[in-house]
């Protein structure tokens, strides 16, 4: 991996370059981000679509890192698009983020997004 700068490698840890004890993100990753964000939203329209189960996808996924998920974005994008699929097959969404078993939800939903084999 090539970088320009104008300091020295100090360490390279979690997708960070720290150049003289200065942090700098590694455009890699974000070039990762952004290309699973995209392919999140080509193969999950109907999710990205709809504004609750948009929001759900987020809260999700913040409750897989805050659990410490580790996988790379793609992979888990895909279990939580999946999840929502599979949790959509006997439901429907609500028309307001406001129904009261949300929280539980995004947990239940979190929980069987981590244990989704890609």
């Amino acid at each position: 991996m090539n970088h320009k700068s104008e300091g020295k490698v100090l360490a390279v840890k979690d997708n960070v370059i720290y150049l003289n004890k200065i942090p700098h993100v590694v455009n890699y990753d974000r070039r990762i981000f952004n290309v699973a964000i995209d392919e999140f939203r080509d193969k999950y329209y109907e999710i990205v679509s709809d504004q609750f189960l948009n929001q759900l996808a987020i809260d999700i996924d913040i409750e897989l890192i805050n659990q410490g998920d580790r996988r790379d974005y793609p992979n888990r994008y895909t279990s939580i698009g999946e999840s929502i699929r599979k949790w959509l097959e006997h439901n429907s969404p609500p028309s307001s983020n406001e129904f009261s078993g949300y929280r539980h939800l995004v947990i239940q939903l979190s929980n069987e997004s981590s244990k989704f084999n890609i």
